[in-house]
């Protein structure tokens, strides 16, 4: 698997299933923690109209892909509050299958290419490293 980009993932679950490792009772503490303040984010933004804070925005701030692709996120809520400003809630349903194909092309054309790299091992990256990060990680 050395074509793979990024093999950290599976060297951690082997550290995991070799090594096993104690129970962080703080961790799991955090945790629930976390699900509880979520679920007041999902209880809040179903009963009341006024509350803007999606939990799924507030899961994704953990995330590396915010800070990546933050610009992405913003383009689509630009298009939708414009849509929504411009031609209301009627010109929003007629915008969203093209922008559900969108998202839906460029989940096709990925998985494509994930099983084009299986046969010709060059990989589908989302987000391009510098020349000596790709040569470094093909070392690996």
């Amino acid at each position: 698997m050395d074509y793979w980009f990024d093999s950290e993932p599976w060297n951690r679950l082997t550290a995991f299933l070799t090594f096993p490792k104690e129970t962080h009772w703080l961790e799991l503490s955090f945790i629930g923690l976390e699900m509880a303040i979520i679920s007041m984010m999902i209880f809040m933004r179903y009963r009341f109209l006024w509350w803007r804070v999606h939990p799924l925005g507030y899961a994704m701030t953990t995330s590396w892909t915010p800070f990546t692709v933050w610009s992405s996120f913003f383009i689509g809520w630009l298009c939708k509050m414009l849509t929504l400003k411009i031609g209301g809630f009627k010109l929003y349903r007629h915008c969203r299958p093209f922008f559900l194909g969108l998202v839906f092309g460029e989940t096709l054309i990925g998985g494509v290419w994930i099983i084009v790299g299986l046969f010709t091992k060059v990989g589908y990256r989302l987000i391009r490293a510098n020349s000596s990060q790709i040569l470094d990680m093909d070392l690996l």
